[in-house]
C-alpha cells in the first residue's frame, strides 16, 4: 500500500515502459501462485494444473476481438500490440461476472467447491492485474457492463501507469 501511494505521488511506474513479455510473465507467475495455493490446500495436481492453465489461456479471447469488433460494427477499433485496441475492451472471457460463470459451470460439472473456487480466484486475479496495468474504468471489470457500453473505451486517471508507463491518452 505504501508503494502504491509513493508511485501515485511521484507519478513513476514500477517497471517503466510497457513490456508485453514482462506483463505476460507476471500473469503466468500470478496464475502459478494461485494454483500452488490451491494445491497446498488439498486440490489434486490435475485440477491445480487446469486452474493454472485457465489463468493463462483466458487471454485467448484477444484473438477474437477483431472478429467481435466487426460483428458489433465498432468502426474505430484498431488492434495494436503497443497501445492495445485504442481502449476498447471486448475480451469475452475477461470479467468478474465471467469468472463467476466459470465457477458455476465448473462446480456443476465437478461438484468440487475448492476447484471451482480457485478457478474463480485465478480468473479474478488475472482480471485485477489487467485492471491495475491498463487504463480502464471500474465498469470494465464486468463483461455485462462493457457490452452495455458497446465495448467503448473507459478512462481511469488514478492508478494508470502504476506498473508500466501506460496512459489513457495513448490507450
Amino acid at each position: 500500500y505504501v508503494l502504491y501511494i509513493f508511485l501515485l505521488m511521484t507519478r513513476k511506474s514500477l517497471f517503466g515502459k510497457y513490456n508485453t513479455l514482462l506483463d505476460e510473465s507476471i500473469q503466468i507467475f500470478l496464475s502459478l501462485v494461485v494454483s500452488s495455493i490451491a494445491l497446498f490446500l488439498g486440490l489434486n495436481w490435475k485440477m491445480a494444473l487446469i486452474c493454472f492453465i485457465l489463468g493463462i489461456f483466458i487471454d485467448i479471447d484477444h484473438l477474437l476481438n477483431g472478429i467481435i469488433a466487426r460483428v458489433c460494427r465498432i468502426k474505430n477499433y484498431k488492434f495494436d500490440m503497443h497501445y492495445g485496441s485504442k481502449g476498447h475492451t471486448i475480451k469475452l472471457f475477461h470479467g468478474i461476472d465471467v469468472s463467476l460463470i466459470f465457477f458455476l459451470i465448473s462446480y456443476f460439472v465437478t461438484h468440487n467447491f475448492l476447484f471451482s473456487s480457485f478457478i474463480f480466484i485465478n480468473l479474478v486475479v488475472h482480471e485485477l492485474w489487467d485492471f491495475l496495468v491498463y487504463p480502464h474504468s471500474r465498469k470494465e471489470l464486468f463483461l455485462f457492463s462493457r457490452m452495455k457500453n458497446k465495448f467503448n473505451p473507459g478512462v481511469r486517471k488514478k492508478g494508470v501507469g502504476l506498473f508500466f508507463d501506460v496512459n489513457s491518452e495513448k490507450y
